[in-house]
């Protein structure tokens, strides 16, 4: 599903705790500061789709992807 965003920069993101949110639409994948690590379907700024996530949720998404 999120194979288009790189594991470890968004890992990256968790562990710099700034609060970084990442779109997962495959068109996208742009990152936004401010978001909160748990959020989901947020609009994102870059494309206007509800499809910005809190880094969290992020690796979430992608670790139960690759448990698949």
């Amino acid at each position: 599903m999120i194979t288009h965003l790189d594991y470890e920069e968004v890992f990256d993101a968790a562990a710099r705790d700034m609060n970084e949110g990442f779109c997962i639409n495959t068109d996208c994948g742009a990152s936004s500061l401010g978001i909160e690590p748990d959020a989901q379907e947020r609009r994102c700024d870059a494309c206007q789709e509800f499809t910005l996530y809190g880094v969290e949720q992020v690796l979430i998404m992608m670790e139960n992807y690759d448990n698949e």
